[in-house]
């Protein structure tokens, strides 16, 4: 039986929020998030979303997720959900290190955020 893990011990997020008034200028703020899914299984012989965790910033124009310490077995992936626009990013353990390990940039401050566990 394989096991299918992942470990984000630290979720950092970077949320961008206008400014007051008629300035052009984008302010950047990080919010330090710790999400742990700790260990799970899939012990069928299909992918399964196995965790899911709803990321909310309020005011943010756009949400990036960044990921540390994060262990995706083979067959495994982030399925990522911009919520104000339903489009998607999926992330398995090459293409997290392909992006640094950060996701896209999302429109707005709602991010759904899946592990899907590869099968057994």
């Amino acid at each position: 039986m394989r096991l299918h893990t992942l470990l984000v011990l630290s979720l950092s997020l970077a949320a961008v929020s206008s400014l007051p008034a008629q300035i052009a200028k984008q302010s950047k703020t990080r919010h330090n998030l710790n999400v742990d899914s700790r260990l799970l299984h899939n012990n069928t012989n299909m992918p399964k979303v196995v965790f899911t965790h709803i990321v909310t910033i309020r005011n943010a124009e756009w949400t990036r997720l960044f990921f540390e310490n994060t262990h995706l077995p083979a067959g495994s992936k982030l399925h990522i959900t911009g919520l104000a626009d339903n489009w998607t990013q999926f992330l398995n353990a090459d293409s997290l290190v392909d992006y640094f390990h950060a996701s896209c940039f999302f429109r707005g401050g709602e991010i759904k955020l899946e592990l899907v566990a590869g099968p057994k």
